[in-house]
């Protein structure tokens, strides 16, 4: 398990913070399911023309759990590994994670947070996703992605 950095999303300022939200025909618990078992995450997660090879891929759904996993393109020069733990999971309602990012030569290691937010409203499920710091050059892109997987995502949740 690892170490838990403070989750500090609120202190990232507002230009730097990317929200994005969608209803699913889907429960929290099949959402919720899809963002914390590895079998499920690799058959989703990333916009189309991406995949997650189940080998990259290690999800442990605990508070200090890691949740890593590397993004492959159709061309598989292109990769986007992603390293982070679980800061919070409440199961159905919220899931927070913290990625490290690299850091160059003498400098520190910086943090992404993310929030997943699940609320049930009838047979669907709204989720919000919150993540920060982002640079304002990377919200539209972040946002096709977000969009992109969340088509992959409803297709998986109906099946499950």
């Amino acid at each position: 398990m690892a170490e838990v950095p403070p989750f500090k999303i609120e202190e990232v300022p507002a230009e730097l913070v990317f929200e994005i939200e969608h209803t699913f025909k889907a429960s929290a618990e099949q959402l919720f399911r899809a963002f914390t078992e590895k079998d499920l995450l690799v058959q989703w997660f990333g916009p189309e023309g991406w995949s997650v090879p189940a080998e990259s891929a290690e999800v442990d759904p605990r508070v200090g759990g890691v949740w890593k996993f590397t993004m492959v393109n159709d061309d598989p020069s292109m990769t986007s590994p992603s390293n982070a733990v679980f800061a919070t999971l409440e199961p159905n309602k919220l899931i927070e994670g913290i990625e490290t990012m690299p850091a160059a030569d003498g400098e520190e290691p910086g943090y992404l947070y993310m929030r997943i937010e699940f609320k049930e409203e009838g047979d669907k499920t709204h989720l919000k996703i919150t993540q920060g710091p982002l640079p304002t050059e990377y919200h539209e892109p972040g946002a096709q992605g977000w969009t992109s997987s969340f088509n992959k995502l409803q297709a998986l949740v109906s099946e499950i």
